[in-house]
């Protein structure tokens, strides 16, 4: 029931018009500004990458938070490979939801995620930056394709995260992950968790009845 709670959710979001107003619009632009700015300051690619292009920023429906943070709210564009640009640090509720993408990747300045932003994906691998401390609930539930995770040193919590994700053969979790909520893998019948010996991951994959290795 929670899987089609978020779906509707998501469904919601996506048919629902924007609710930026014509002062947030008006951030934006300056946004866009200073993000070309920098690119030119520090020749460093800022703006999403597909396929070797840039691509503009108006793929992106963001907004600007009370902390003066920039959050991607929804992805509008079609692309199958995307790059989130490095300066960005939140992802809103389903932002990415079931759009046809095939690659993706995470800058380390991310630190949240909301619940159902890469459910239904088809992604085959993905690398989780130390950056962000709690994988949310149902962030990437349901990427049917997905078949590697690697979590990086620095994340602290999984909750229900990976759920139905069928194709799931492995899962490389750090010694900093304390806390995995118990379904953070249901469904994946094929899952095993690569972790260190004595970590929290291993008693968790020992005690669910999941197979683990040591690297």
């Amino acid at each position: 029931m929670q899987d089609f709670h978020m779906r509707d959710l998501c469904l919601r979001a996506l048919d629902t018009n924007s609710l930026c107003t014509k002062n947030v619009r008006r951030k934006q632009v300056s946004l866009q500004l200073k993000w070309m700015k920098k690119q030119d300051e520090e020749a460093v690619a800022t703006a999403v990458s597909i396929a070797g292009e840039e691509v503009s920023i108006e793929d992106f429906r963001t907004q600007i938070n009370n902390d003066s943070t920039i959050e991607i709210d929804l992805y509008t564009g079609h692309a199958s490979t995307v790059v989130i640009p490095d300066m960005l640090v939140e992802i809103g509720e389903c932002a990415f939801y079931s759009i046809d993408l095939k690659k993706l990747a995470f800058p380390k300045s991310i630190f949240k995620i909301g619940g159902g932003a890469f459910c239904r994906l088809n992604i085959t691998t993905l690398t989780v930056p130390g950056s962000l401390k709690v994988i949310e609930e149902q962030t990437f539930e349901s990427c049917e394709q997905l078949k590697e995770v690697i979590i990086e040193d620095g994340v602290e919590v999984i909750e229900k995260a990976f759920k139905y994700c069928i194709a799931l053969e492995k899962v490389t979790i750090p010694s900093s992950v304390t806390e995995i909520e118990p379904n953070a893998f249901k469904g994946c019948k094929q899952v095993t968790i690569i972790a260190e010996a004595g970590s929290y991951a291993e008693t968790f994959a020992n005690e669910k009845g999941i197979p683990v290795q040591n690297p």
